[in-house]
C-alpha cells in the first residue's frame, strides 16, 4: 500500500517520502503508484504485436489482470481499458497456495515447516523457485540464483527442469484463479522478472 508517508517497500527495504521526491526531481504534483498499478498501465498499453499470446481470444471491454512474478509476486487489476482511474493494486500475491497433488504437497508441507503461511508468493517469487528447486534437489542442490536454475534446466538439469516445471503448473493454477475471481474479459496479462 502506497497511502501512508514514508513507504516502506515491501521486498526491498527502501523508504520513499512523498516530500524528498517531489524535491529532488522539482514536481510540485506527485502521485506514487503501487508499482503492479504501473505494470497494469504498461502492459495494457503495450502494442499486441509485442506480447506473447498464450490464448489467442479477441478481448472484450472487460476487466483486466496483471500479475507477474519477479522479486514478490504482484498482482492489479482494471475494471476496463478506458484508463479513467489507476488500475486497482493489491495483495494477490498473498493469497493462501493450494497445493494440487503430491508433489505440490510435499512442497507445501516443507515450506509451511519454515515459514508457517504459504502465499502463492513463497513459489511464485525468485525466492520461491529457488525454494522450489532446493526442496527437489536436496542436498544436490548447486544453484544459488534464479538464473542459475534456468542454465542447469537449459543443460537438462533434472532437479532445475523439475523446478521450472512446477514453478509453471502453480502459475499457470494462480491464473486460473484470477480468470475464475474476475472474469477478465480485457485479458489477463502475465509478467514480471521471472
Amino acid at each position: 500500500p502506497v497511502q501512508r508517508d514514508p513507504i516502506e517497500l515491501t521486498n526491498i527495504r527502501w523508504l520513499l517520502h512523498r516530500e524528498h521526491l517531489s524535491a529532488r526531481f522539482g514536481v510540485t504534483k506527485l502521485a506514487i503508484v503501487n508499482d503492479f498499478q504501473a505494470a497494469a498501465l504498461g502492459a495494457i498499453n503495450e502494442p499486441y504485436e509485442h506480447l506473447k499470446v498464450l490464448n489467442p481470444v479477441t478481448p472484450d471491454d472487460g476487466p483486466i489482470v496483471v500479475a507477474g512474478a519477479g522479486t514478490g509476486l504482484g498482482m492489479a487489476w482494471l475494471a476496463s481499458r478506458d484508463q479513467h482511474e489507476l488500475p486497482q493494486a493489491t495483495e494477490g500475491g498473498h493469497m493462501d497456495f493450494a497445493p494440487n497433488g503430491a508433489d505440490q504437497l510435499a512442497l507445501y508441507r516443507a515450506l509451511a515447516g519454515r515459514f508457517g503461511h504459504v502465499s502463492y508468493e513463497r513459489l511464485l517469487s525468485g525466492d520461491g523457485l529457488l525454494d522450489t528447486y532446493r526442496h527437489i534437489a536436496g542436498d544436490s542442490a548447486r544453484a544459488g540464483t534464479p538464473a542459475d536454475i534456468a542454465t542447469l534446466a537449459d543443460r537438462s538439469d533434472h532437479a532445475a527442469v523439475e523446478a521450472l516445471r512446477r514453478f509453471v503448473a502453480v502459475f499457470a493454477a494462480y491464473a486460473g484463479n484470477l480468470a475464475l475471481a474476475f472474469n477478465p474479459g480485457g485479458g489477463i496479462y502475465l509478467c514480471g522478472g521471472l
